[in-house]
């Protein structure tokens, strides 16, 4: 089961958390391709996948052969399982966006840095929290504090990472949320 396209959107509102070296490595968070919605009832509320403290960036590839001054954008998507685990990640095109497809060495490590890093992230699985009336459920906190069932969910995330290598030949780490 996946999460409606509404509260993925809430989700791209989240900050993953910031960190600055000698390369850039951004992360944003993107709508899944063909994105399976659910519908809530009103005395549901659903619960987006909690990040299990900060979510570490990427690596920039000590040995990458980008041209001063140029970017590179891998696109990931990955199942959060009702569990919290991140399960097949699949590295994919998303509509409007350069991501890169072909194989080089330097893609390559970069794709072997992400799919590191994401073993390194865990969440609180999603949920549908049902609630007695539509009142409760508008009404109840972050925790579904007084629902009658709270059933983990597994979701689908997508995630864009752009590695650039600015006009000294520098690179810094960071993420930032999508817009």
């Amino acid at each position: 089961m996946r999460f409606p396209t509404v509260f993925l959107l809430v989700a791209l509102l989240m900050i993953a958390g910031c960190r600055h070296d000698a390369l850039r490595v951004e992360g944003y968070a993107n709508l899944p391709v063909g994105a399976k919605q659910v519908s809530i009832a009103s005395n549901q509320k659903f619960l987006l996948p909690g990040e299990i403290g900060p979510l570490p960036l990427p690596a920039f590839p000590e040995n990458h052969a980008l041209p001063s001054g140029t970017a590179v954008t891998l696109c990931v998507s990955y199942t959060v399982t009702d569990e919290g685990d991140v399960q097949d990640v699949q590295f994919e095109r998303f509509s409007g966006e350069p991501c890169a497809l072909e194989q080089s060495e330097s893609l390559n490590a970069m794709r072997k840095s992400i799919l590191d890093t994401l073993e390194s992230w865990s969440y609180f699985a999603a949920a549908v929290c049902e609630f007695e009336t539509a009142d409760a459920a508008e009404t109840s906190d972050d925790e579904c504090t007084g629902a009658l069932s709270v059933t983990p969910v597994a979701v689908r995330l997508a995630w864009r990472f752009v590695f650039t290598i600015d006009s000294n030949g520098n690179a810094e780490v960071v993420t930032r949320n999508a817009r």
